[in-house]
């Protein structure tokens, strides 16, 4: 496989396992929730939020290879940005990871237990899904900022087409992820009355 493709793929890989991963975790969470619903969620639902977790962390790997093949892209033109997009998407590949680490462990507790306490449950929910829907996000605006950045500098429309456009479904995926969603509280989801 040529480098064009891997990144094209390592792209749209990240993007199909972030959402997914996403929205396994965060299927009976939302921020902000009451303690107790969070609870009987992290309860009901702990064999899916695992589920959840494991798809996230391989979604952080390929997310670190596609920072990768971008970087050897720019390695030529401008490997500073090339190593600015890459330590955004490794500091992105470790907030989503930590965050799958954060749900998952409430969830073991939970199955372990067979109860969560609803202080616990919005303590682990609450940063578990702003690790995902926050954090994450400005590791992954630095990686397309620097890519934007490098695109600008070297007078090209775009270094690498197949990289830009391996980013879109990136960039796509943490505007619409589910955890991104569920990180606003209700009373700002719920739009005018």
């Amino acid at each position: 496989m040529n480098n064009r493709n891997a990144t094209l793929i390592s792209g749209a890989l990240f993007a199909v396992l972030l959402f997914a991963g996403g929205a396994l975790m965060t299927s009976k969470l939302s921020f902000l929730d009451p303690g107790g619903e969070l609870a009987k969620g992290f309860v009901d639902d702990s064999g899916t939020i695992l589920a959840g977790g494991q798809v996230s962390v391989l979604a952080a790997a390929a997310l670190v290879w596609f920072a990768g093949q971008l970087r050897r892209s720019l390695a030529a033109e401008a490997d500073g940005y090339g190593r600015a997009a890459f330590g955004g998407a490794v500091f992105a590949a470790a907030v989503i990871a930590s965050s799958a680490a954060v749900l998952s462990s409430g969830a073991l507790r939970a199955e372990e237990d067979g109860a969560l306490s609803p202080e616990a449950a919005s303590t682990i929910a609450d940063i578990g899904i702003v690790l995902l829907g926050g954090g994450a996000m400005v590791g992954l605006g630095v990686m397309i900022l620097s890519y934007g950045l490098a695109a600008a500098r070297t007078r090209s429309a775009v270094p690498d087409r197949r990289a830009a456009f391996a980013c879109s479904p990136s960039f796509a995926a943490t505007l619409v992820s589910p955890s991104r969603h569920r990180a606003m509280p209700r009373s700002s989801r719920a739009g005018p009355k």
